[in-house]
Parts: structure tokens; C-alpha cells; sequence
């Protein structure tokens, strides 16, 4: 607002100043190399960083620069240095003198490891130690690929076996072979492959010691065997071991011999198949019996016997005794007899130890007594033997007259508790006294009989019946196992080897009566008693299981419903009876009411029948039938007349579609688009319609659109 209290002085001043020169950052590209012992580096290209606006500067490296890493180790992004940069002026207009660069410039590239590949390594055999260690020699190794003057070598590994088995070209798989040295870290070492070997046997020596056994006529041994078998491995080993003889010794050799390795591991070792051992051979205890020589009463002691043992198969042994003697002069059967002064000898007898007595029983016998007049009484089964005599008029044949002997006491008794007719009675505890009796021996009445007869059972119970599913008979099976009968003695084996149960009808029901008879008694007193009457027990006839198959569906044509056709004429009733009667009706319903193929159709079934009952039906939940789509044909499509516009494009009118054969309530949109047949103006003009279909419903359907209709086109 002030601009008119001042005037512009316009005349031109001279100032003075420096403009310096811009430093610019040469920046380099260098090219990765594989290791070859030099620190050379490849420039690949050159560029300044700092330029003015478009200005350019050429640079490049001077004759006589160097690209350098700085040492000659291999290793990632390694620096190198560039020298000899120069510039010069540019195409452009730029001017070198306008900045300042530097003659040496940084970047950074990658030596590459050299690739050696290794020759000369082996893998070692070695003896079977129980581990899959394998030794590998690389002591022989050559290195391909190393550059003369590096100091590279191969460094010490280990490896494995597959397995720690014996066997020969064996696969040994190396832990990764590493370089050492100084210059190991420029190469990159192939690791060998396919190194092989073998793992030979282990030397097994089985040792022997021997355990003794008491004398027994053969020479088999028994040893006790130990080994050098690696700690945990699975060997068995089998032998044969025998004394040179068979003879009771101290320390005897045992030679042992077909020793052979089994079980997982024999096939690593190889083992002595011979051995030798020491043992005892205790004597045997030879038992030496007597059995007595009946002799006639002759008023003295003296005895003679038969002397017998327990010696081994065919054992050289002779025996021999000094005295036998009965305990006293009397008559008497199973006389006690001493024996003493028992001694054996033979080629045998040094292999056993033997008793110097024994004891028999002989008999003195007197004078025979018979007894006559005694009869056997019959019984019905008492579960005993005990037989009833009649000794009122009993006699004694053979007395010398004067003795004084008579007939004390008498029992009888079967040779069995069972049942039977004219059964042999012994006759028992009948004894003569009397003051001579000691001189004579007593026949006891022989050929007496009596019967014992069948005991009757009052009842039987505890029998059960099994339930069961429905068979369409009366048949019952039966558990007699726990049967108990009315009238049993004591503890007298009896049971029930069969009887026959039966249902009073063949239907399905819960506890339903049995009555069971015709009964077979077993057991090994089933032959002294019998039963005539019947017993009853209570079981259920389960409903039988059966499946209703064979039920088929007919395909149908789109309708809108989901009703399906089942027919039942092809039903197989699989668990039915023959005979019996039952029937199948059924019902189905689609999966959905939309067309498709093998749709899954459920069922419902009902059934009848007599029979019905007396079945745990299991009906056919499904099937599958297709729903084809229905013809449906659409009409009623119209296209209003146009004033021209250069083009064949038609409105076509869908209100008033008819779609004929539509199902009421389905869901079904036509759109359309026409074309005249020229863009000309006419009247009655043809106009072709291209129609497409939506809804919910239109899958169900089989469309035949409407081709034409006609207009007017009026001029523009």
C-alpha cells in the first residue's frame, strides 16, 4: 500500500562466487566365479551415481586397472575393489570437469567352492561284532579336481552297515566325508557312493560243564553249555552229550558233539561243534522184593521166597538171600514171612545200591473146612453192596471129629452196588473158633446169587429249556445239566443223557411251557434206577430275524410330487420259513421331487400274513429309481413393432408366456431377446427369438421354446 513512497532502482550488480565440482559414487557390477587360487575378479559394468538432471559422463576402466577380491578364499558377497576409473564428457552435454570421481570404486561378488570329486575309498570288512560300525580306509583317496599347491586332503569318517549281519558285498553307508587342510574350504567335495564290504562269522567257542545224574543204564549226558556270544544276541545252540559207558563213576568223560547254533542270530557266528566235559554217576536205588512160598502146615517157622527188583532194561544182576522165616508156626493165609542176609552180584551190580531185608507174605495152610447150608437174599438198589445171608442152617464138612472148631459171624456182600438178576454174592467175615480152629483153613460158601432190582425215581427237576427263535416248530432244546431227582441215594452218579422237549405250539411267545419227557438217564448209575413220568420247564420262542429285499421302484416322469411306485412282486424274504405265510406291501418317496438319475427312493413297508408274529422283520430302507424330465412347451411370446434404427434388435414381451405342461405351483421364468430378420422396414416381419429359462423348478423340464413371432418396423 506504501509502493508509491519508493523507486526500483533497475540497474544490474555484479557478484562474485565458486561453483565446485559434484563428487559422483562409482558404483561396479563384478561377475561370481568358481575358486581357482586367484583373487582376479570380472568387471561386468560401471556406473556414476549423482548426475545432474540427464547429464551422462562415460566411464570406464583405465589399461592398466585392476579387479581384485581381496583374498582368494571362497565365500559369499566377497569385496572387491576396483582402480583405474576415468570419465569423460558425454553425449549430452555433460562435462567431466563439472564433477569429481574417484579412481577406485568397491562391489562385492561370490567365489564359488571348486567341485572335487574323491577316488580311492574303500569300505573295510571286518568280523561280526554285533553293530553295524564299518571302518572306511581313506588313506589311498585321490582328490580329482584340486588345484596344484592346495593344501586339501580328506578328513577321518565312519559308517554303517545296512544291518549288523554277516554277509558279503554288503552296502556301507558313510557319514558325509568333510576336506581338511588349509584350502579345504574352497572345494566343495562329491560325496562317494556305492562303497561295499563283507562282515565274516565270529569265532563262538561253547564250552561245556558237566551235571551229573543217577545211574540209569544208558549213557545219555546232560551238560550246561556257555559261550562268548555278544551280549544280546538270539542263539540257541543244540548237542548230543554221552559218557563213554554206562557205569556209576566219579568226574566220567563226557564227550559232547553236534553242538549247532540256532535262533536269530546263528547265522553270524561259526561255532566248535565238539566239546568235552566231566560228570558223576550216582548209584541207583535197587529195590529188592520177596514174594512167598505157600507151604503145608509143618509145625515150624522156615520159609522160602522168591526174590524180584527194580533193576534197568537188562541188567546182569544176580540176587541171593540168606534166611526166610514166617513170624509163626500156625496156619494162616498172607502170613507175614521175614527175609535177611539179601545180596547181589553180577556185572551190573556195582551200579546200584540195594536193601540187605525184605518182607513177604505166604501161606501155611491147614486143613479144609467147607461150609454148606447158607443162602443170598434179593433187594431193591440201596446204593451198597451189602448182600443179607441166611446162615440159620449152616454146616461145617470136614471137621475131624472131636476138633473143637464151629462157624462165628458171616456177611455177604455183590461184587457191585448195581442193578441185576442172579448176581454173585460173596460171602465175608465167616471165621472158625474153637481151640483147634488155627489148624484149618475155611472154604467160604461159594456160588450164592441174589438180585439187586431198579430203585424208581420219585421226580426229576432242575431241567431248563433254551430259548430260542422262531424255527415254525415245537422242538425244544433242553439243559439237563442241572437235573436233580426225587429218590437219588447218597452221592450216586446220575444225569440225563437225552429226553425230548417240546413247545405246546410252534408261534412266538414268552415263557412258554415245555413239557419234557421221554428221558435217557446216563451216568454211571443210571443202569440201577427208573423214571416213567414227566417234567416241565418254561423257555420263549424268539421272533426270527428276516430281511425284505428285492423291493424295486419304477422310474417315473417329473410330476412335482415325490411319490415313487414300489413294486413288491420281486420281494425276497431271505430268513422266511418254508411254509409260512407273509406278505410285503410297501410305499416310496423320492429323495426330492427334482429330476435325476438313481435317486434314492425310501420305503416304507408294512407286513401280514398268518405267520407275521413270529418274525423280527428287517425291511428294505431304499432303492433307486430316475425322475425324467416332463415336456413342457412355451408359446405366448410377442414382439412389438419398432420405428427403424439401422439394426435387427427386437423387444420381445414375455408377459403373456404360456407354458404349457407346467406342473401348478412349480417355479419356472422365461426371458427373451429377438431379432428381425433384416433391419429393413416391413410389416409382418419375421423375428426369430432366442428364450432362456430360470427358476427353481427348471431342471425339471424339458423345454421347447418358442422360434418366431412377427412385427413391423415403421420409417424413421
Amino acid at each position: 500500500s506504501a509502493a508509491t513512497d519508493y523507486v526500483l532502482d533497475a540497474t544490474s550488480k555484479n557478484v562474485a562466487a565458486t561453483i565446485t565440482a559434484k563428487v559422483l559414487t562409482p558404483r561396479s557390477t563384478i561377475a561370481d566365479r568358481t575358486y581357482d587360487q586367484t583373487v582376479n575378479a570380472s568387471l561386468t559394468g560401471l556406473a556414476l551415481e549423482g548426475l545432474v538432471g540427464t547429464e551422462t559422463l562415460v566411464v570406464s576402466q583405465a589399461l592398466g586397472g585392476t579387479t581384485q577380491f581381496a583374498d582368494k578364499q571362497a565365500g559369499l558377497a566377497k569385496p572387491v575393489t576396483v582402480t583405474g576409473i576415468t570419465v569423460s564428457s558425454g553425449a549430452n552435454g555433460g562435462v567431466a570437469s563439472n564433477y569429481s570421481v574417484p579412481t577406485t570404486a568397491s562391489g562385492a561378488a561370490t567365489i564359488v567352492r571348486k567341485d572335487l570329486t574323491v577316488a580311492g575309498v574303500v569300505a573295510l570288512d571286518k568280523v561280526y561284532d554285533g553293530t553295524t560300525t564299518a571302518q572306511i580306509n581313506t588313506s589311498v583317496a585321490s582328490l580329482t579336481g584340486k588345484i596344484a599347491g592346495d593344501a586339501v586332503s580328506i578328513g577321518s569318517i565312519t559308517g554303517t552297515f545296512d544291518d549288523k549281519n554277516v554277509g558279503t558285498d554288503k552296502l556301507v553307508n558313510g557319514s558325509a566325508f568333510v576336506l581338511s587342510g588349509l584350502d579345504g574350504g574352497n572345494y566343495n567335495l562329491i560325496q562317494p557312493t556305492g562303497l561295499r564290504a563283507g562282515i565274516t562269522p565270529r569265532s563262538l567257542i561253547v564250552t561245556a560243564t558237566g551235571i551229573g545224574k543217577t545211574y540209569d543204564g544208558g549213557t545219555t549226558a546232560t551238560v550246561a553249555l556257555a559261550d562268548n556270544r555278544i551280549s544280546g544276541d538270539v542263539l540257541g545252540v543244540d548237542y548230543s552229550a554221552a559218557f563213554l559207558d554206562k557205569n556209576v563213576g566219579v568226574n566220567k568223560y563226557v564227550g559232547i558233539s553236534g553242538i549247532a547254533l540256532t535262533g536269530t542270530d546263528a547265522g553270524n557266528y561259526s561255532a566248535n561243534t565238539t566239546a568235552a566235559a566231566f560228570a558223576t554217576i550216582d548209584r541207583a536205588t535197587l529195590t529188592i522184593s520177596a514174594s512167598g512160598v505157600n507151604k503145608a502146615y509143618d509145625g515150624t517157622t522156615s520159609a522160602s521166597v522168591t526174590l524180584g527188583d527194580n533193576r534197568i532194561g537188562s541188567d546182569v544182576l544176580v540176587l541171593s538171600y540168606g534166611s526166610a522165616s514166617f513170624d509163626t508156626r500156625r496156619a494162616g493165609s498172607g502170613k507175614v514171612v521175614n527175609v535177611s542176609g539179601i545180596n547181589v552180584a553180577g556185572s551190573d551190580a556195582g551200579n546200584y545200591n540195594f536193601n540187605t531185608t525184605a518182607q513177604a507174605v505166604a501161606d501155611i495152610s491147614g486143613k479144609t473146612v467147607t461150609v454148606i447150608g447158607v443162602q443170598a437174599s434179593d433187594k431193591v438198589y440201596d446204593g451198597t453192596t451189602a448182600a443179607t445171608l441166611g446162615t440159620a442152617g449152616a454146616q461145617l464138612l470136614g471137621v475131624v471129629a472131636g476138633d473143637s472148631v464151629s462157624l462165628d459171624g458171616g456177611t455177604g456182600f455183590f461184587l457191585d452196588k448195581n442193578v441185576g438178576s442172579g448176581k454173585t454174592v460173596t460171602a465175608t467175615g465167616m471165621q472158625l473158633v474153637g481151640g483147634d480152629a488155627d489148624g484149618y483153613i475155611l472154604t467160604l460158601p461159594s456160588g450164592l446169587v441174589a438180585s439187586i432190582t431198579p430203585r424208581a425215581l420219585t421226580s426229576i427237576t432242575g431241567i431248563t429249556a433254551a430259548d430260542k427263535v422262531y424255527d415254525g416248530g415245537v422242538a425244544a432244546a433242553l439243559n439237563t445239566g442241572a437235573a436233580s431227582f426225587g429218590g437219588l441215594i447218597g452221592s450216586d452218579n446220575l444225569s440225563i443223557t437225552a429226553a425230548s422237549g417240546r413247545f405246546a405250539d410252534k408261534n412266538a411267545g414268552t415263557a412258554k411251557a415245555v413239557t419234557v419227557d421221554n428221558f435217557i438217564l446216563g451216568g454211571s448209575d443210571a443202569g440201577n434206577y427208573a423214571f416213567t413220568g414227566t417234567a416241565a420247564a418254561q423257555a420263549s420262542i424268539t421272533p426270527k430275524a428276516l430281511s425284505v429285499s428285492g423291493l424295486s421302484v419304477a422310474d417315473k416322469v417329473y410330476d412335482g410330487s415325490t411319490a415313487a411306485s414300489v413294486a413288491t412282486g420281486g420281494a425276497v424274504l431271505t430268513g422266511l420259513v418254508s411254509g409260512d405265510a407273509l406278505t410285503v406291501t410297501a410305499s416310496g418317496a423320492f429323495d426330492s421331487k427334482n429330476v435325476g438319475t438313481g435317486k434314492t427312493v425310501s420305503l416304507t413297508s408294512s407286513y401280514a400274513g398268518a405267520d407275521v408274529g413270529n418274525y423280527a422283520i428287517t425291511g428294505q430302507d431304499a432303492s433307486t429309481a430316475s425322475i425324467t424330465p416332463k415336456a413342457l412347451s412355451v408359446s405366448g411370446l410377442s414382439v412389438a413393432d419398432k420405428v427403424y434404427d439401422g439394426s435387427t434388435a427386437a423387444s420381445v414381451a414375455t408377459g403373456g408366456a404360456v407354458l404349457t405342461g407346467l406342473v401348478s405351483g412349480d417355479a419356472l421364468t422365461v426371458t427373451a431377446s429377438g431379432a428381425f430378420d433384416s433391419k429393413n422396414v416391413g410389416t409382418g416381419k419375421t423375428v426369430s427369438l432366442t428364450s432362456s429359462y430360470a427358476g427353481a423348478d427348471v431342471g425339471n423340464y424339458a423345454i421347447t421354446g418358442q422360434g418366431t413371432a412377427q412385427a413391423g418396423i415403421t420409417p424413421k
